[in-house]
């Protein structure tokens, strides 16, 4: 993940929704907006993580991204 944040000037995130979608099975929804270093050209994606509840805990179990 560090290679894939290391391009970009962070300039905010959001988070949008958190949801449990079943039992033992959950999501949160992010807004990223960005900078691509050396660019002026403000960019913006959704973040979405993928978490499962493994002995009382939630642990990330999937990321994935949408423009």
């Amino acid at each position: 993940m560090h290679r894939y944040f290391r391009a970009a000037e962070e300039r905010g995130l959001d988070v949008t929704a958190i949801r449990e979608v079943e039992p033992g099975k959950g999501f949160v929804e992010l807004t990223r907006r960005y900078v691509v270093a050396g660019t002026s050209e403000l960019r913006r994606e959704t973040l979405y993580l993928g978490y499962r509840l493994l002995d009382r805990e939630w642990r990330l179990a999937e990321l994935r991204s949408a423009p």
